[in-house]
């Protein structure tokens, strides 16, 4: 009697019941193809049927006439204890015993795996969740993603898929540079406490740092010009940034203070900066030991807040990796090839709403056909190529290993995460666009208060 699905057992015995209760009220009559909803309220039974509608045309009656008919035929069974007509609807009611000793026997049965039922079709499914910039520490909002990523993934291993969790890190760009940089100021040394934390103050205090030597610098300028207005606007910022050094030196008193120390003394900090990254992009031996360093101390921190909530994931994937592979120009390459990529005033353009119109997707994918789905750019008029490119070439490789892929993103990523699919599409993958999923999520609003990686 025991199996893993109770309430479906009550449905196939409901089915049961109502195909005799047919025939006795109308000889020769088949039962057609219905589904049960759930009554109104709990009172009215468990399950519902509206099959008497569905026969009120073939029987020449009206379905409450119809209704009554059946619930009179119906015999109790070991699980179900009524059946009663209301307004057209036949509603059944469990027998209490026979129910619940099902669910009881079942439960016992299948402990932790009772209530997650088995896919017929197990896929290979990868979640992309988290995936914060590797040079801060976790906040609430990211914190909401590792958690709905988390949840997704085990709700899908309970129904028997097959999943791996990934986390891309954002390695390549700016950002990291500047922490990578003032970390090899301050001698590289090894975090201290929490890891995300140390690095976030370090990467917040070359920014806070840089910053305050700009804005001093142009508040002389202003007050030697007698500038009123821009002296005022500088002095409020200047009043913002140190606030923020109140709460780094707060935090890594040392770690500021040898910034504060150190970075004035340098000629040109962003220059030093973007030679870095441009090191790093470049596969450069001594660039790649360091950034991958300073990003790993984050990273293991990463690990370490996101363990105690027992989250974890399978893999770490670089994006130096793809720019190193130079994965992003064979994209666009392959982009290049098809119709649907142009050339507007010195940019490179794909037309996504072309693609959608002509692969049929707006049909296929359920989207607002009256809806003109916005171009992408590929590649600005300057010659440099958007982030988009690298996602592409990320979501190609993940196919590799996968049958379904569900980035967790919050939901100001819904157009991207769409330009995405189509492009995949365009390039005839039109697979990997239908089995792409984006799991969205709204940003978190706090009033008054403002999240900022780069004032710490």
């Amino acid at each position: 009697m025991c199996m893993s699905n109770p309430l479906a057992r009550l449905r196939e015995e409901c089915t049961r019941l109502l195909d005799e209760a047919l025939s006795e009220a109308y000889p020769g009559t088949e039962l057609p193809s219905s589904r049960f909803s759930q009554p109104p309220s709990p009172e009215m039974g468990e399950l519902s049927s509206a099959v008497s509608f569905q026969l009120a045309r073939t029987l020449r009656s009206r379905p409450a006439e119809i209704a009554e008919k059946i619930a009179e035929k119906v015999k109790p069974s070991d699980l179900v204890g009524s059946a009663e007509a209301v307004n057209g609807y036949i509603n059944f009611k469990a027998d209490v015993e026979g129910f619940s000793e099902l669910v009881l026997e079942t439960a016992t049965m299948e402990a932790e795996e009772y209530g997650f039922l088995k896919t017929d079709k197990p896929e290979r499914v990868m979640v992309e969740h988290t995936s914060a910039n590797p040079i801060s520490p976790l906040h609430i909002g990211n914190a909401r993603n590792s958690i709905l990523g988390d949840c997704l993934a085990r709700l899908l291993k309970r129904r028997g898929h097959e999943v791996a969790i990934h986390f891309l890190v954002n390695d390549v760009g700016r950002q990291v540079a500047m922490t990578g940089y003032g970390w090899q100021l301050l001698g590289k040394p090894k975090p201290e406490g929490r890891a995300e934390l140390w690095v976030g103050t370090i990467y917040a205090g070359v920014n806070v740092v840089n910053q305050l030597t700009r804005l001093r610098k142009e508040l002389r300028q202003a007050e030697e010009r007698g500038r009123v207005n821009e002296i005022a606007e500088h002095q409020e910022e200047i009043e913002d940034y140190e606030k923020a050094v109140v709460e780094l030196r707060n935090r890594y008193a040392d770690v500021y203070d040898a910034l504060a120390e150190r970075l004035p003394e340098i000629e040109d900090p962003e220059a030093e900066i973007v030679k870095l990254n441009t090191a790093y992009e470049n596969n450069d031996p001594e660039a790649v030991k360091d950034i991958r360093e300073i990003v790993g101390y984050c990273l293991q921190g990463f690990e370490t807040s996101l363990g105690e909530l027992g989250i974890g994931f399978e893999s770490f994937d670089f994006e130096s990796d793809l720019v190193w592979r130079r994965a992003a120009e064979e994209v666009l390459e392959e982009l290049k090839a098809t119709p649907y990529v142009f050339v507007d005033d010195g940019a490179l353009i794909l037309d996504c709403d072309r693609v959608a119109v002509d692969m049929g997707l707006k049909e296929r994918w359920g989207l607002n056909l009256e809806h003109e789905i916005p171009r992408l750019v590929l590649v600005r008029k300057d010659g440099t190529t958007l982030y988009a490119l690298r996602d592409m070439a990320y979501s190609i490789w993940k196919f590799g290993l996968v049958d379904r892929v569900i980035n967790v993103i919050g939901s100001e990523q819904r157009l991207p995460q769409l330009q995405l699919r189509i492009a995949l599409a365009a390039m005839g993958r039109i697979e990997m666009g239908d089995n792409q999923l984006h799991y969205a999520y709204e940003l978190v609003y706090l009033p008054g208060v403002k999240m900022s990686g780069r004032l710490g």
